[in-house]
């Protein structure tokens, strides 16, 4: 008997399963041909079997649905709600026909894996991406980070760029975004290590001409200070940062190259130190000067930079800048310490 009933099972099953082909294949792969009434029809069958289903046919249904171009929107919806969260999976990242509402809606009650899904969608809308970056979820992150079809806002740069502070593997992916700004490359420099900041330095910092008359724009403006005016400032900064006073070399900083506070404090207390090789170059420092100082600053007792540290990956640093690059490097930095503070 017991055999009997499974096997009457099976046979339903598959009879069943045999239907939702037929029915799927009215409305996908026959809807050129088939009558709009005949596919409504197959449509509106398929919402009634859903919730019946094995996850076996809804998965079937779902791949059916999210290669079409104009899916039945109640089969979509409902695919998107089925308590399979693989049926959402699917349609997210397959169909183009998704609508950001619907996926916004997703967001905020899906699965982990409905969220990846999301994130390696062919398009991810602004306001979508949004979304995915507010989940601040690390995997999603960087789903989100590595792929170019997102588009993403200054909103989600800013908490891509932050939370890559806590989540290095972001770092990469968002380096070499071809979207991403000098502004938010800057801000990223302070979470990346030596390779990453190399990259970030060529390409985002030029000397042109242009450049040169912006830089003497800004310090017009009494924005920025260009080069040394005072070397007993500038000998006084040096002194204060080699002897492990942070709060005096800070300060000294600040003064010397008119910058907020803050954006001084960012630089001296760099474990990396490109920060004050880059700063060295601003202050107009020569290669001598600038390599005796970097060795006694990494050297020095409470030194902010890592003692193990690789001072000519620092000469190197300071070699590749300008003077006026390392002034747009500062004024970067500067800008977004006083938006920061702004808002």
């Amino acid at each position: 008997e017991t055999s009997r009933n499974a096997a009457a099972a099976v046979s339903i099953d598959d009879a069943l399963l045999e239907t939702v082909r037929m029915l799927t294949a009215t409305v996908t792969i026959f809807s050129n041909t088939a009558l709009p009434q005949e596919r409504a029809l197959a449509a509106d069958a398929l919402v009634l079997l859903l919730p019946q289903l094995p996850d076996r046919a809804v998965e079937l249904v779902a791949r059916r649905i999210a290669a079409m171009e104009t899916p039945p929107p109640g089969l979509l919806s409902l695919l998107l709600e089925h308590q399979n969260p693989k049926a959402a999976e699917l349609v997210v990242e397959r169909s183009a026909a998704v609508r950001d509402h619907d996926l916004v809606r997703l967001l905020a009650h899906g699965s982990a894996a409905a969220m990846l899904a999301i994130a390696r969608r062919r398009r991810i809308s602004g306001l979508v991406a949004d979304s995915l970056a507010e989940t601040r979820r690390e995997p999603v992150l960087l789903e989100l980070a590595r792929n170019p079809g997102a588009v993403l806002t200054p909103a989600a740069f800013e908490i891509l760029c932050e939370c890559s502070a806590t989540q290095p593997a972001l770092q990469a992916p968002l380096a070499t975004r071809a979207d991403l700004s000098p502004a938010f490359g800057f801000e990223l420099f302070w979470h990346a290590g030596p390779d990453l900041r190399r990259h970030l330095l060529t390409r985002f910092l030029v000397d042109t001409e242009a450049v040169g008359r912006i830089v003497r724009g800004i310090e017009a403006a009494g924005l920025l200070n260009r080069g040394a005016a005072d070397p007993g400032e500038v000998d006084a900064f040096v002194d204060r940062l080699a002897a492990g006073q942070l709060s005096f070399a800070t300060q000294a900083l600040a003064s010397v190259l008119a910058i907020d506070a803050s954006t001084a404090e960012r630089i001296v207390s760099d474990r990396g130190g490109e920060a004050v090789a880059a700063t060295l170059k601003a202050l107009g420092m020569s290669r001598a000067s600038a390599s005796k100082t970097i060795d006694l600053v990494v050297q020095a007792d409470n030194s902010p930079i890592d003692a193990n540290r690789n001072t000519e990956e620092l000469f190197y640093v300071f070699d590749s800048l300008s003077v006026n690059k390392a002034l747009v490097l500062l004024t970067y930095w500067d800008w977004s310490t006083r938006r920061n503070k702004a808002a």
